[in-house]
Order: structure tokens, then sequence, then C-alpha cells
């Protein structure tokens, strides 16, 4: 199994830098992958998201729940957020996922749209008592993660059709899917990863 992945990432209405980090990171078995949406908005939420960032690219752990702990650690006494954090491993077609407060996590397969909501928490204040999960993916599967800056209606008869996600890029999904079902009054995420044939 490949993967094909693209993100679009969107700053609130009168800003310029945004809260909200999407990543994707290579391991051994697949892709780490996930989204942060750092509390507030503007120049200090980017600064805490940029502090995420770096460390992911340092020292992250590849178990999402652990990642989750570890960044609640991190994050104490001067920042906070929510998230959710996946781990694809492609030899064993498993999706490991862990979520806290209102991040949004889809998986579209060829019979419908399933949605996975997150622990009510706040990374770096509350975190609750976490729990990792997992789902079989299939091919052309694909899996989708937004802040809540996109709306949690997004992908539905009345929003962003379902089959367009299984037929276009991962790249425009990301980009559609903000600038069709994005708030312009919080910044806004996607994060689109499909199952492809080798």
């Amino acid at each position: 199994m490949k993967l094909e992945h693209g993100s679009y990432n969107l700053p609130c209405f009168g800003q310029t830098e945004s809260g909200d980090l999407v990543f994707t990171q290579v391991t051994e078995q697949g892709l780490l992958f996930g989204l942060i949406d750092v509390s507030g908005h503007g120049e200090q939420a980017a600064k805490v998201a940029q502090e995420i960032k770096a460390w992911i690219g340092d020292k992250a752990p590849e178990r999402p729940m652990v990642f989750l702990q570890q960044l609640d650690k991190l994050l104490r006494g001067h920042g906070s957020g929510v998230g959710v954090v996946c781990n694809l491993d492609t030899q064993k077609a498993l999706l490991s996922y862990c979520g806290v407060g209102n991040p949004l996590l889809w998986l579209v397969d060829k019979h419908q749209v399933h949605s996975f909501p997150a622990k009510p928490g706040l990374i770096g204040q509350y975190l609750p008592r976490l729990e990792e999960r997992q789902v079989k993916v299939d091919l052309d599967d694909v899996i989708v993660l937004a802040s809540d800056g996109v709306s949690s209606s997004a992908i539905c008869v009345d929003g962003f059709p379902a089959n367009k996600l299984r037929t276009m890029s991962a790249a425009d999904c990301a980009l559609n899917l903000v600038r069709q079902q994005g708030r312009f009054h919080d910044d806004a995420s996607c994060l689109v990863v499909r199952c492809c044939h080798d």
C-alpha cells in the first residue's frame, strides 16, 4: 500500500499566521500524521505551533496516545490546544488513532463515511484518560483530519461529497474542504491521506 497526502491551512480572518499545525512523518511501518489546533489565534498561537513542530521533528513518539501524553507535558504552563494523532501501518493496513478535544477525524471508504470523535479535554491543561483505537483500512480509503475551523458536517450530502474525496488528489481535497467548508472567524486546516495501490 502506498500513501498520498496533502494539506491546507488558512489563518483566521484578519491574521497572517495560524495556530493550526498539520504534520506528516514517514516511519518504518508507514506514516505518523496529525493535526494540532493551538488555543487562540495569530502570532502567539503560531509561535506555540512552531514549538510543537520542532518537537515533532526531533523526538515525537510514534504511538498516538504516547505522543499526546508527551505533548501535554511539553505545553504545560505556556500553551494548550486540541488535536488528533494517527499512525498508519501500511503493511498491516491498520490505522491507530487518539484524539483530545474537538478535532475532526473521518474515514471514507467505498461504502460510507465513518466519524471518530475525540475525548473532551485540553492538551496542556486538562488531559483526559486517553484511549488509542485501531481500525482497518483498505485500498482507496481516504482519511481526513480537520480543525474545528472546518464544519463538522463538511463531508456529507449537503457538504463536500464523499465521492469527490476518492477521485480528487489529496492536496485538492484538503484545499477544497477548507475553502468550501471553513469558518472565517477561526483558523481552518485539513489533512487528507489516501491509501493507494503500489
